[in-house]
């Protein structure tokens, strides 16, 4: 799945060969991106989905009047009863943060695949740990729903947060 999604604000692009190296420069950066790339090879999250895997997505996240790449999304529409967003990966550049391109880029995604999909709810797991992850996921109205222990200690986990989009 390969949408092309453009707003006033953000492109929403697939990502090529031509990144490779930006996006291995971030992957290689785990104090600031560590959470955001789930520990996963910058090959495996550009080109690591499969034809059988038809439903995931993998975009580079534009500003709008540039074709530098500032971020990464992906994630994938899943289906038992109802459609699902579930993102595995938001991040942007450090340079390019606070200056609202996370917002913009996962309302133009939710918005495109609740035209398309008719997904009416978004989902992302992010660790307890993740204070920064969290925040920007609350400041964008999702929930808690769910969370799973990875240990004893309450500092490891894994928050399910959800969101109903419209």
């Amino acid at each position: 799945m390969n949408p092309e999604i453009n707003n006033d604000y953000v492109k929403l692009n697939r990502l090529d060969k031509n990144n490779l190296a930006m996006v291995k420069n971030w992957y290689s950066q785990m104090n600031s991106y560590g959470y955001a790339t789930g520990g996963k090879e910058p090959d495996e999250a550009i080109f690591g989905q499969s034809s059988s895997m038809e439903n995931c997505f993998t975009l580079g996240i534009y500003p709008a009047y540039s074709e530098n790449c500032i971020g990464i999304v992906s994630g994938e529409v899943k289906t038992s009863k109802k459609p699902v967003l579930w993102i595995r990966t938001l991040f942007i550049d450090e340079r390019w943060q606070r200056r609202h391109f996370g917002t913009y880029a996962f309302q133009s995604l939710t918005e495109f695949f609740y035209r398309h999909y008719n997904t009416k709810r978004a989902y992302v797991s992010v660790s307890v740990e993740n204070k920064t992850g969290i925040a920007f996921w609350k400041s964008l109205c999702f929930y808690c729903v769910k969370i799973m222990s990875l240990s004893e200690s309450e500092d490891q986990g894994i928050l399910i947060l959800e969101k109903v989009i419209k």
